[in-house]
């Protein structure tokens, strides 16, 4: 006698259950995640030395920025300096050119000179403040070094 349809549906529910649950709690059993692995150790040392040597990097590029606009300030402060010199001695020599005595030619040759020798001071100290900058950024850049 066959079975009828309203008692066949429970029991294939039943059995297709019971078929599929062993595969269902596989799924749902997972290794313990905090459990440090073997490999787990390299990983961290490996991030952590890349992250160093990023940090490294990006200091080193501070310092090679600060480098070159401490260089490119100094080089236009130098300029600056040399260009309104030479402006000065063109000013001085027309002023010359057209002193009405040769008393007054030589007041402007004097006023001209103490003016130059000013110009000189402030290139000297414009070198001296450059010399000053790569000495402090060649410390800086050293300092990191001693600590390892």
């Amino acid at each position: 006698m066959p079975i009828p349809r309203a008692a066949r549906l429970p029991a294939l529910a039943i059995a297709l259950w019971l078929a599929l649950s062993p595969l269902a709690q596989a799924q749902s059993v997972t290794p313990d995640r905090y459990r440090q692995r073997a490999g787990d150790q390299d990983t961290r040392a490996q991030t952590w030395e890349r992250s160093r040597q990023a940090a490294e990097q990006a200091r080193q590029q501070q310092l090679d920025a600060s480098r070159r606009a401490a260089a490119e300030r100094h080089r236009l402060a130098l300029e600056d300096n040399r260009r309104r010199m030479e402006a000065d001695r063109a000013r001085a020599e027309r002023r010359m050119l057209h002193a009405a005595s040769p008393e007054q030619r030589e007041r402007y040759r004097q006023e001209f000179e103490a003016r130059r020798i000013q110009y000189e001071r402030e290139r000297e100290e414009i070198e001296r403040a450059r010399e000053a900058e790569e000495r402090r950024l060649q410390r800086q850049q050293e300092a990191p070094r001693a600590g390892h």
